[in-house]
């Protein structure tokens, strides 16, 4: 599959404080399915996924850290399923909604 992003980075936001922006789209593709336990002669995916980052800087050693991952996959079924076999379309969407807080020390 083939991706398309951005990312927007302001190393010097505000005083000591860091942010960075971004997000990817995952231009439709198709997903190999397992032989004979198709859902659908088809199986076509996209996806979009986004993040952001804030970063303080505490002191030269230490740097506090937040960020937020969002995904989000979709398939789309079409056709005749192996299994369950009166089955002609579905759908399946996965999303994930990630929060991280660290603390950061840089070592070089």
């Amino acid at each position: 599959p083939f991706v398309v992003g951005a990312r927007f980075d302001a190393p010097k936001l505000y005083g000591n404080f860091a942010a960075s922006i971004g997000a990817d789209y995952f231009l439709p593709s198709q997903r190999v399915q397992t032989e004979m336990l198709e859902d659908g002669d088809t199986a076509d995916v996209t996806g979009f996924a986004a993040n952001a980052r804030v970063v303080y800087h505490w002191n030269d050693q230490w740097d506090l850290t937040g960020m937020y991952d969002f995904g989000s996959i979709t398939t789309t079924f079409a056709g005749a399923a192996t299994r369950p076999t009166d089955a002609t379309a579905a759908e399946r969407k996965d999303t994930s909604h990630t929060v991280t807080v660290g603390v950061l020390r840089p070592f070089f």
